[in-house]
């Protein structure tokens, strides 16, 4: 018994410290942004053609119970009076969001769109109220003593590997791509730009990412012929960067979108006679979160021979992970226009183009969204010589199977790409287009680890010649050797 005593007395389990992260989702919240915007001075504004916002958060802070943030909403009107007129304003918004999860480490993830925006004409201005929502989520981080190691000859252990992720940092980057667009007409001024972008491509490399996506520009102009109308053109091109990220490795896991900073949109127009070219340095901030895989071998399970053991575990939660993914889909959509509006002689343009997502799911390893596409579309009465605009909203449900994305939440953007609209009968339009998808998936799991193990009190010793033992179905041999407290090799000797 003495010798016994003496082994246990030097038994010094090994532990390992880890930190897992996991993203969760929290809820959304939404913002009422408004502004007002002037006109020019002794033009009357007869008539909003179209209304645009573009939304972004800038910034945020976790505390104890709540999340601080502020945003940005570009506006851009176009309104008709004298002669047609563009406008474009930035506004910063400020908020919070309260949940009891949130604690000072918790890492933010938040993004936002907008879901509606409304103008009214009061006097010589227009003013613009645009619904902006946010998405919010978390990033936690929690550190473990995880028991690996039981050296002693009298307690038997069994090991497995554990995978888990830990949190680097938030890859946050700001890069401006130029691009030209050629109008083959004279143009008198340019009314408005604005941009949006999708990803969809990311690959971890060692020390940065190369990022893809796709950049959906759109221009509104006034031509220099007498009497002329405002027209639209738009241009679709892709892009790719390489993004520096110092804790990035090959096999990182990331959760990234892209946005357009609009109010920072620099126009540069060269016009010549029937050709105008147009140079738009467009400013993109890349916003990546970036996991980097662990693993190490751990005791899920230990008994003693000669004495009880006594173990404390504990939960330890880790990210449950699937590679993002990109879709394109065509859409289409169609409004009769209400008989008190002036009939379509010509589309002139599509002025502004908007994405809601109402829902999103997973079921089994089905991806299920659902919202609503809206556009503005320019036409013309040549009767009257007439701008009128009319809003189009065409709801749509998509459905995607990937493998590996049950039990998973998903975060999705959509835009819209190039849009086509046309007239038909005079009081129908049909408009057709893309939408680009680009989703990000992530969920956290369990499992469970031994924080800590003490030997405790000698078991009572008893010897039999003979033991019969019934195993149970699914017991292993690990299972009969812990319930007959022998060691697993003496049972298959």
């Amino acid at each position: 018994m003495a010798n016994r005593g003496l082994e246990y007395m030097t038994f010094e389990p090994k532990y390992e410290k880890v930190s897992s992260s996991y993203r969760k989702a929290l809820g959304t919240t939404q913002a009422q942004i408004e502004c007002k915007l002037s006109g020019n001075e002794n033009a009357e504004i007869t008539k909003v053609l179209c209304a645009d916002a573009k939304a972004y958060i800038g910034s945020s802070e976790a505390m104890n119970g709540e999340i601080t943030f502020n945003g940005f909403v570009n506006f851009q009107v176009i309104y008709d009076g004298i002669e047609p007129q563009g406008m474009d304003y930035s506004a910063e918004f400020k908020d919070k969001y309260q949940n009891s999860d949130i604690t000072p480490n918790s890492v933010p993830v938040l993004s936002c769109s907008v879901v509606n925006v409304n103008t009214s004409i009061v006097g010589p201005d227009v003013r613009v109220t645009a619904i902006v929502e946010i998405n919010v989520d978390i990033i936690e981080t929690d550190e473990y003593n995880v028991l690996t190691e039981v050296d002693t000859n009298n307690i038997f252990s069994k090991t497995d590997s554990l995978n888990y992720s830990t949190y680097v940092g938030k890859a946050k980057h700001r890069f401006d791509q130029n691009f030209d667009i050629e109008i083959e007409e004279t143009v008198s001024k340019i009314l408005g730009a604005c941009a949006n972008a999708q990803l969809t491509l990311i690959s971890p490399k060692n020390e940065f990412a190369e990022v893809k996506g796709i950049v959906n520009l759109m221009i509104s102009y006034l031509p220099a012929a007498e009497n002329s109308v405002v027209k639209t053109i738009q241009k679709q091109v892709e892009f790719s960067q390489e993004i520096p990220v110092k804790e990035i490795e090959e096999d990182s896991f990331l959760n990234s979108f892209i946005n357009v900073i609009n109010g920072d949109i620099k126009v540069t127009t060269n016009i010549e006679e029937n050709l105008a070219v147009v140079n738009l340095d467009i400013p993109l901030v890349f916003e990546g979160y970036v996991f980097n895989p662990n693993s190490i071998n751990y005791v899920t399970d230990l008994f003693a021979i000669n004495n009880f053991v006594n173990v404390d575990t504990e939960s330890l939660m880790m990210l449950k992970k699937a590679n993002s993914e990109s879709f394109e889909e065509r859409f289409d959509a169609s409004i009769i226009i209400d008989d008190n509006m002036q009939l379509i002689d010509e589309i002139i343009g599509v002025c502004d183009k908007n994405v809601t997502i109402a829902s999103q799911s997973i079921v089994n390893d089905g991806l299920n969204i659902e919202g609503i596409n809206t556009i503005t579309v320019l036409y013309l009465n040549k009767e009257t010589n007439n701008i009128n605009s009319v809003s189009i909203g065409s709801p749509f449900s998509l459905s995607f199977n990937i493998d590996g994305i049950k039990g998973l939440t998903p975060d999705v953007k959509i835009i819209m790409g190039e849009v086509n609209a046309k007239g038909k009968r005079g009081n129908e339009i049909e408009a057709t287009g893309d939408q680009y998808i680009y989703a990000n998936f992530f969920g956290s799991d369990a499992e469970g680890i031994i924080t800590s193990v003490k030997v405790g009190e000698e078991r009572n010793q008893y010897m039999a010649p003979l033991m019969l033992y019934i195993a149970k179905p699914g017991e292993t041999l690990w299972d009969v050797a812990k319930n007959l407290n022998v060691s697993p090799d003496l049972i298959l000797q």
